[in-house]
């Protein structure tokens, strides 16, 4: 599976109005508990 997008429009297209993200880190360093 290719993750890599052109653009950031691109990457974000399919995120839904009113929908939360969970943004990861490197290792252990702002993993997302919730």
């Amino acid at each position: 599976m290719d993750k890599v997008r052109a653009s950031a429009e691109e990457a974000v297209a399919d995120i839904g109005e009113g929908a939360t993200l969970a943004v990861d880190g490197f290792g252990l360093c702002g993993v997302p508990t919730r």
